[in-house]
């Protein structure tokens, strides 16, 4: 056997290893709730990531949680039956998806500081899930056209200058 074919059996042995691990982990609402991932942050300035108590396993279901949530609350913006204003719309956008932005700080680290084997096939499984999520808000036809009122009236009536923006 040559050294490139040994070292591919081996990566793919310990792909297919972290696969069947994360498939073969039950999730109930438990483990959900004591996901670290999601808890807001205590501590000094603000509060901090709880990055000693973080794990790897608990990736794929904080990010499923927090889109989840995420989507309930850009729902939520998009039927609202009141008229669209700056308030109403564009600061309850940026309000939400506070869970997400919190797990999103996590997956960042793991992404770009502490790339394993194991993140890696989370990552392959999530992109076309997080790509997903993203044009369910982006295509949004009802939030577009809230943007759209909202903009539109800035036009009119133009907002504070931040606002505006």
């Amino acid at each position: 056997m040559n050294k490139y074919f040994k070292l591919k059996t081996l990566n793919s042995i310990m792909i297919f290893s972290v696969i069947i691990a994360l498939t073969s982990c039950k999730q109930n609402s438990e483990n959900v709730t004591d996901n670290v991932l999601l808890k807001e942050w205590t501590g000094p300035y603000g509060g901090v990531p709880a990055f000693d108590q973080i794990s790897i396993a608990d990736i794929k279901s904080a990010l499923e949680v927090g889109m989840d949530e995420n989507l309930k609350e850009i729902e939520a913006i998009a039927t609202n039956a009141e008229a669209p204003t700056f308030e109403n719309t564009i600061v309850e956008m940026e309000k939400a998806g506070e869970t997400l932005r919190r797990v999103f700080k996590y997956y960042g680290i793991w992404s770009g500081n502490m790339s394993t084997p194991e993140f890696r096939v989370i990552q392959g499984e999530m992109a076309p899930v997080l790509s997903e999520f993203s044009s369910k808000i982006s295509q949004n036809k009802e939030l577009f056209n809230r943007i759209k009122f909202v903009y539109n009236n800035s036009l009119e009536s133009p907002l504070d200058p931040d606002q505006q923006r």
